[in-house]
């Protein structure tokens, strides 16, 4: 083996299945499908904030990478190219579907919000079903940067290679995003403002 493919390999643990899927392995196309599967449907269910229609991209998404896993460059991030799919696919299907709807609180988990950039004076008790409404009035780029470094510990030029513009640009929806939540907070639900100086 050559010493690039080598580096490839150890920069990609994918890269065995990819090259198998690639050439028609339905095996190894399995593998990456129950590897990948609850992230894509978790992504793409935050952005969407419905479940059927996350069920639904979720499969589009798939599809689409099934398709495109002969022209994928090896050598870059698996992860960052499938979000990328994930995220156009769910932004398509909001489009189509023209509405939103309530998010199932009892579906999600706010543990990680609450340690984040002047989010931390937010109560956790009863406070869930208040945030996630305020997340999901977000504008769908906001609410998408703000998923990916929440929720997925993404950086801002990974969040970047995912959504297909500059790290300046996610740091800008990031920063958008955080200052509606707290403005909104602050303004219709300052209870949940503990101890907090605003």
């Amino acid at each position: 083996m050559r010493e690039t493919d080598h580096m490839q390999e150890k920069q990609n643990p994918d890269a065995d299945l990819i090259r198998l899927s690639a050439s028609g392995d339905e095996g190894a196309f399995r593998q990456l499908f129950d590897r990948y599967e609850k992230r894509v449907m978790a992504l793409a269910f935050r952005i969407t904030e419905d479940p059927d229609l996350a069920a639904d991209v979720t499969q589009e998404v798939f599809i689409r990478v099934y398709r495109s896993l002969p022209r994928f460059q090896v050598g870059k991030k698996f992860f960052t190219w499938l979000y990328r799919i994930a995220v156009n696919a769910s932004i398509d299907a909001l489009k189509k579907a023209r509405r939103y709807r309530e998010i199932p609180l009892d579906a999600l988990s706010v543990d990680r919000f609450p340690s984040h950039d002047g989010m931390s004076g937010i109560s956790a008790d009863g406070s869930a079903d208040i945030l996630w409404s305020l997340i999901g009035q977000l504008s769908t780029p906001q609410r998408t940067a703000f998923m990916l470094r929440e929720t997925e510990d993404l950086s801002c030029g990974e969040i970047a290679a995912v959504m297909g513009c500059t790290a300046a640009t996610v740091r800008s929806h990031l920063s958008h995003a955080r200052r509606q939540l707290r403005d909104d907070i602050k303004m219709k639900y300052p209870e949940l403002l503990v101890g907090v100086k605003t």
